[in-house]
């Protein structure tokens, strides 16, 4: 360009292609655009990059220092200032606390009653884990449909967000094989679906699409990046592959050579594409982490392990997939870390209005899923899903 203005030469100064920033921000300015804010766009997105072209799995907690990602930082938080003369309150002032006991009987009457607590002590509880140890069985596990997430402990949950996410991984599973099951959800609206799910034993991996074509009933999947290669087994356990020509198609893993009773099945119906786990134990999945949880807790985590999670739109960005997690699909879909998972707009209040003027009734919903379903929970799950897609048929993919 000749003579760009000095104010975006000024703006682009200290990014790191000065000339490249200067031409494509005239173009911006061209187009309408605010300088001000192309320029910062443009310096945060050249962070970004550097964050994942320095990444790997030696370094990823010094690179990452002072990033407030993937979690999403706290936005809404107000700092207060105290007046100088604010002093703290003792807690033991609070719901009437107990004084400490005095070291010996007292002399006289005291002025004041004794608080007699208010609650008797009540013994803690022991863990789940210590209780039951490796005998817990997960009979329902897994994720499925519009995304709802079935943990170990058997509670569901959604997260309607667009990207990749680790389900669960433990990479000493099978004595150092290792596993990686890995989803991509899709949004439509103001609610998503698992678009594909990949699983990774050993140096194996299986991919799994489904089919949104109505006129295609075949299986759809990509085992070590070959579309439809042969696939026997992965990592050494056996895996069976079938359609049912009515749009299912079942991907099954048997891990009873090693887990006795054990499976891993994946599988689709029309586009939605789903995961499970049948009889699930800790001595199998007791040390995985990623959305499903804790298998011996049913608590959610960080990924330091020790932050405890209870929003599940931040868990949802805690656990997708970063460049150290080695993507295992085949291509890439958007957004790709640093970019976090994209999160439908207003999805409480579009997703009643969208119901609201549903043409299923709540009633025809459930009729078609209890005929199907007994699980109070999946029916809850199975009516949802036929109200947000507006099909009866959509019991099948339960």
């Amino acid at each position: 360009l000749e003579d760009p203005d000095p104010a975006v030469v000024e703006a682009c100064a200290n990014t790191e292609n000065p000339e490249e920033c200067v031409t494509d921000t005239v173009a911006e300015i061209l187009d309408g655009g605010n300088l001000d804010e192309f320029v910062e766009t443009l310096v945060e997105e050249e962070v970004e990059a550097h964050i994942v072209e320095n990444l790997s799995e030696t370094n990823a907690a010094e690179t990452l220092d002072g990033w407030d990602g993937p979690v999403l930082s706290e936005t809404n938080a107000i700092e207060i200032e105290l007046p100088q003369e604010f002093e703290p309150e003792d807690p033991a002032n609070f719901g009437g606390g107990i004084p400490p006991p005095t070291p010996g009987p007292s002399s006289a009457p005291s002025s004041t009653p004794t608080v007699t607590p208010f609650f008797p002590d009540i013994p803690d509880l022991p863990d789940l884990e210590d209780v039951l140890g490796d005998q817990f069985v997960s009979e329902a596990a897994g994720s499925l449909g519009d995304p709802h997430f079935k943990t170990w402990q058997g509670e569901h949950f959604e997260n309607h967000g667009q990207c990749d996410l680790v389900l669960t991984k433990d990479h000493n599973f099978a004595e150092g094989l290792g596993l990686d099951i890995q989803i991509r959800t899709k949004l439509v609206r103001f609610w998503s679906y698992i678009k594909k799910a990949a699983i990774r034993i050993g140096n194996d991996v299986l991919e799994v699409e489904g089919k949104s074509d109505p006129e295609e009933f075949d299986t759809s999947y990509w085992f070590n990046l070959e579309y439809k290669g042969e696939a026997t087994s992965i990592g050494g356990f056996p895996l069976t592959i079938h359609n049912n020509k009515v749009r299912h198609s079942y991907y099954k893993i048997d891990l009873s050579s090693k887990y006795p009773g054990q499976k891993i099945i994946i599988s689709s119906f029309r586009e939605f594409v789903r995961i499970d786990f049948e009889g699930a134990t800790a001595e199998t999945f007791g040390n995985t982490v990623g959305m499903l949880g804790d298998f011996k807790t049913g608590d959610f985590f960080a990924r330091d392990g020790v932050t405890r999670m209870d929003d599940f739109v931040k868990l949802g960005n805690e656990w997708q997939v970063l460049p150290t997690d080695y993507m295992l699909f085949h291509d890439q879909s958007q957004p790709q870390f640093p970019k976090r998972c994209i999160q439908p707009e207003d999805p409480q209040g579009e997703r009643k209005r969208r119901l609201s003027e549903s043409t299923i009734s709540v009633e025809a919903a459930e009729a078609v899923c209890s005929k199907t379903l007994g699980n109070a929970l999946d029916i809850k799950d199975c009516v949802y899903d036929v109200l947000a897609t507006q099909d009866l048929d959509m019991v099948g993919g339960f």
